[in-house]
């Protein structure tokens, strides 16, 4: 796993495409339990695909934010162990 981190940067949009498929089906789901009896089924699917979109967004945001933090802290021990060798 941390050999895979030093080599990535960012989570981009295979991440993103990852966490919409799982959270599809569990949104689509939720979003058709609590629909009302007029609402057409594609309505339905429709706002569940959305609202999966938005929280693979968030989720990916989220891992982008943890992954840069990591970096960033492994760049500046980097630089203190540099400047101890001088």
């Amino acid at each position: 796993m941390i050999k895979m981190v030093d080599r990535v940067e960012a989570i981009g949009w295979l991440f993103w495409i990852a966490a919409f498929v799982v959270l599809a089906v569990p949104c689509t789901y939720g979003v058709w339990q609590f629909k009302f009896q007029d609402t057409s089924g594609i309505k339905a699917i429709v706002i569940g695909a959305l609202l999966a979109a938005v929280l693979s967004a968030f989720i990916t945001y989220a891992a982008n934010a943890a992954l840069q933090s990591y970096k960033k802290k492994q760049r500046v021990q980097k630089r203190k162990k540099a400047k101890k060798r001088k």
